[in-house]
């Protein structure tokens, strides 16, 4: 396991070009293969292989007339193992749908790094970001059967609002962190 204190969020740059691809080629075969589910869904959006186009289009910029919000997308970096360990998405503000079932924070450890721990790190130091862009309180949220989800946002400050049915018919729990 990497020292935790070389763990950090990094934004995509062609540096960074070969980490992305072969990380999101494991996650992709991983989905494939398992049916996992692919959060944050972003990261998935567009072809990684055509590097460019994806860094291009990697983030929704502001005032974008498509009915998305604007948000920035991040990648956990191992630099112990020069790796990427996972990704989070972050919207900087929530729409009537966001706020329902989706929240600020959509995020993902690759699969062969879980269970160590990697996410509530990853939540944490994206919670930092939120604060730096003036969120002044924080909606994740979670599957009701993502256990590991629902500890990782618990330990990062998460108070549990209430349980709501998504569009597809699944239960997600809401849970608020004060950034004040």
């Amino acid at each position: 396991m990497g020292n935790m204190r070389n763990l950090k969020l990094v934004k995509l740059s062609a540096q960074y070009q070969s980490l992305l691809v072969e990380m999101l080629d494991e996650w992709q075969a991983d989905i494939t293969t398992n049916g996992g589910d692919p959060s944050p869904r972003m990261v998935f959006r567009n072809d990684w292989h055509d590097f460019d186009s994806y860094l291009k289009n990697l983030e929704v910029k502001p005032g974008n007339q498509d009915g998305w919000v604007p948000d920035s997308m991040f990648f956990l970096y191992d630099a112990d193992n020069d790796r990427f360990l996972g990704a989070v998405n972050i919207r900087h503000e929530l729409n009537e749908f966001l706020e329902f079932s989706i929240g600020h924070i959509g995020d993902g450890i690759r699969p062969s790094q879980r269970r160590r721990g990697y996410g509530t790190i990853l939540v944490g130091l994206a919670l930092e970001e939120c604060r730096k862009l003036g969120i002044p309180k924080a909606l994740l949220c979670c599957r009701s059967e993502n256990i590991a989800s629902a500890k990782t946002i618990v330990r990062n400050g998460g108070i549990l609002e209430n349980v709501v049915v998504d569009g597809e018919g699944r239960s997600i729990q809401r849970y608020w962190v004060d950034l004040s």
